[in-house]
């Protein structure tokens, strides 16, 4: 049986890499969704921030790139 490595990047890593490049991949962009939606991944401080990440994607300001 072969097993997938998980290649995860953790919440914080990628809130970081957003907030300092103003641009967030498809990939995170689906980690974090998924990290929204499961109550134990998120800190509630960190679970604001996805929120205001969402927030400042839906109006522009932070860029949603393919790599």
């Amino acid at each position: 049986m072969v097993v997938a490595k998980k290649s995860e990047r953790s919440p914080e890593i990628i809130l970081k890499q957003v907030w300092n490049t103003h641009k967030l991949t498809r990939k995170d962009h689906v980690r974090l969704a998924s990290f929204l939606l499961s109550i134990v991944e998120l800190t509630p401080k960190q679970r604001e921030q996805v929120h205001h990440i969402f927030d400042e994607l839906s109006m522009g300001k932070i860029q949603l790139v393919d790599q």
